[in-house]
């Protein structure tokens, strides 16, 4: 402590040479080794021993104060990054958990989808072996009623065309013989 104070006191005197060359030498009204200046000189040297002992403590007191407050603030704001940053990890999971979640959800979805397609697909299948079963079935029976109907006709056809024929070949004579014959025939089959 007094060495800093004899450096600072020496710093002074030796800041004052470059003023006393000026001079050449000479004590002048105003010069550097004039009582008045020598005064001045004390003052000064007496305020910068007071200030030294008098407000070099609260002036360190103040600076450790500010330089606390600045690692305070400092701490303050590196938690408040981490926290943040703590924050954006969990926001980036949530995210990703979300993103994974609706690919979830798509897929799903898209399952959903094809398995209705599907089903939408087997029932068009089914209805349409339905409809061809159904048109076959019809089919089967216009042929079956054609061909009854076919008979029918041939049959009621070849009776008229027999009895035409028989008309024609067979003479009143031939009738009776007939007749006769079928009647004899008769009551032997009851």
């Amino acid at each position: 402590m007094i060495l800093r104070f004899t450096s600072s006191i020496l710093f002074a005197a030796l800041w004052a040479l470059p003023a006393l060359a000026a001079g050449g030498g000479q004590a002048a009204a105003g010069s550097l080794f004039s009582a008045d200046m020598a005064y001045k000189t004390a003052n000064f040297l007496i305020l910068l021993a007071l200030l030294h002992l008098l407000a070099k403590k609260p002036i360190a007191k103040m600076m450790r104060d500010a330089a606390e407050a600045k690692r305070e603030r400092f701490l303050e704001q590196k938690k408040a990054v981490e926290a943040a940053e703590a924050d954006l990890v969990a926001f980036r999971q949530k995210i990703e958990a979300q993103e994974a979640e609706l690919a979830s959800h798509r897929k799903a979805a898209l399952a959903a989808i094809e398995a209705e397609k599907n089903r939408i697909v087997k029932e068009a299948q089914d209805q349409a072996a339905n409809i061809e079963k159904n048109a076959q079935m019809r089919i089967d029976q216009a042929l079956i009623r054609a061909k009854s109907d076919l008979r029918s006709f041939l049959a009621a056809e070849a009776s008229d065309l027999a009895e035409n024929s028989l008309k024609k070949s067979i003479g009143a004579k031939d009738q009776e013989a007939l007749i006769k014959s079928y009647t004899a025939d008769f009551p032997a089959k009851n």
